[in-house]
């Protein structure tokens, strides 16, 4: 997989989690099911392409700062 898809499965992974968040804080419960759905279908597509790809610096802190906020959103869901 190219570095540009990385960078852009893990953009497309940030953006549904922060959807997440704000369905939680909303308390729209079946959107936030729908989002949870999305999300596992990327993870799915995300780990079946996954093979270890040497990433410039700015791609790796890119990378680094996505999964940061992933992370984030995830804990603010729970």
């Amino acid at each position: 997989m190219h570095p540009e898809n990385i960078i852009s499965h893990y953009e497309s992974l940030a953006s549904l989690t922060g959807q997440m968040r704000n369905a939680a804080v909303d308390g729209e419960w079946d959107v936030l099911v729908g989002l949870e759905q999305q999300c596992r279908h990327q993870v799915a597509r995300m780990r079946s392409a996954d093979q270890p790809v040497a990433l410039e610096e700015a791609a790796r802190q890119r990378k680094i700062q996505l999964i940061k906020k992933i992370l984030a959103d995830d804990a603010a869901i729970r």
